[in-house]
């Protein structure tokens, strides 16, 4: 009979570690709870194995619970907090990656914090990216909303105008060649910013350009035209004096349709 009902009522058992063992047990017969002890509640979680919100109306008698099922989420449940709240432990899971443009931003707003000490410029980690990370959670459901979400804008509300235009300035996202050819910086904590760009787009260049008032020169991967690289420098005047000759005697004759000048500084770029 007992293994027939739902539930029943115990009333001597036996403990163990991995089984236990009911001596005197009944069947009981949800009808028969006193209604004066049942609830109905309903509950909004983020479940870490699906990765989002979900709701859930459960039955009470006292605190066992009696029974569960999924309910609709409503407009009120995506305020943010709960989402928010899950998420604190899936930060790894949820943060900008270093190549997004989000993560470059934070990188930068660092580099700058250890370059000008003295003017305040905040310093971010997880902790500070506690609020803006509520800021994506509203009106979001799951992970991989917030993760995909508008991580730069959420980022760049850290900083005030003044700041961002200083950071901008400083150590921007992009800089111009003297092809005139914008391409992107790549920045990381603790190493020199990584331009990437084809020989015959720098020629003109003759020392490194460094960023960040002149502290920080930059690392300079000098492309063939199939876009391998072929020299990655700090010294970008060194590179045209000392190894250039040799690279100009290897490639000029696979690449032909490309300038390969004698002297690149007086020499025009390509576009």
């Amino acid at each position: 009979m007992v293994r027939d009902h739902n539930f029943f009522v115990c009333v001597d058992i036996q403990s163990g570690d991995e089984e236990s063992i009911a001596r005197m047990v009944s069947g009981i017969n949800a009808d028969w709870l006193d209604p004066v002890f049942k609830k109905t509640q309903r509950e909004v979680l983020y479940d870490p194995s699906l990765k989002k919100l979900i709701a859930i109306q459960k039955s009470y008698y006292m605190d066992l619970v009696l029974d569960q099922k999924d309910s609709h989420l409503t407009q009120d449940d995506l305020s943010g907090e709960i989402l928010h709240q899950g998420l604190m432990s899936h930060l790894k899971e949820v943060l900008p990656v270093l190549d997004s443009p989000a993560g470059q931003l934070l990188e930068r707003i660092n580099i700058y914090g250890q370059l000008f000490q003295n003017k305040n410029f905040p310093v971010i980690d997880s902790d500070s990216l506690l609020e803006p990370l509520l800021w994506l959670c509203k009106g979001k459901k799951t992970l991989s909303e917030v993760r995909d979400g508008d991580w730069f804008n959420a980022v760049r509300t850290i900083l005030s105008h003044e700041q961002y235009v200083a950071l901008q300035k400083e150590l921007p996202e992009k800089l111009t060649l003297p092809s005139g050819k914008i391409v992107p910086l790549k920045y990381e904590l603790g190493k020199s910013p990584l331009l990437e760009a084809r020989i015959q787009e720098l020629f003109g260049w003759k020392e490194t350009p460094k960023l960040g008032g002149g502290k920080l020169p930059l690392l300079i991967s000098l492309l063939a035209p199939n876009y391998r690289s072929q020299q990655l420098t700090l010294d970008l005047a060194g590179f045209w004096k000392n190894t250039y000759p040799q690279v100009r005697k290897d490639l000029r004759g696979r690449y032909p349709k490309h300038a390969w000048p004698e002297d690149p500084l007086k020499s025009e770029t390509e576009p």
